[in-house]
């Protein structure tokens, strides 16, 4: 416990199904005076808009809250209220592939929302998508 002067996390724990545990378990990490460091999408931006395409076709899994929340001021005071000092500020990622078949590809192999709505679409139609 309270082992580390930065604690990082970068669109990682806001996947966690526990929001409130995986918070509480990067504050117990870090030591007094501290920092915690994360990097979450927000439900206004680009993957926002991608989660809900998503989630019209492959529901949610119940009972989990959306990971979205990570990137919003409330969910983070929520989360982290405790704490000496929270500052929350938004940043712009520009996605880089190339090609956009190139981040379907990437997005559909290793980003897990994207995977499962391929997976569902797939199972539909009953065969696999190319």
């Amino acid at each position: 416990p309270a082992s580390f002067d930065v604690v990082v996390s970068t669109f990682g724990v806001m996947f966690a199904p526990e929001h409130g545990q995986a918070a509480s378990e990067l504050m117990r990490v870090c030591r007094p005076g501290g920092r915690i460091g994360l990097a979450s999408w927000t439900p206004e931006g680009f993957l926002g808009d991608l989660f809900r395409l998503v989630a019209r076709h492959v529901p949610p899994i119940p009972g989990v809250r959306s990971p979205l929340l990570w990137g919003t001021d409330a969910h983070i005071q929520e989360l982290f209220g405790s704490a000496a000092s929270i500052r929350h500020t938004r940043r712009n990622f520009a996605f880089r592939y190339r090609s956009p078949e190139h981040w379907v590809e990437i997005f559909r192999t290793f980003y897990g929302p994207v995977h499962k709505a391929f997976a569902a679409l797939e199972s539909a139609v009953g065969r696999p998508l190319r």
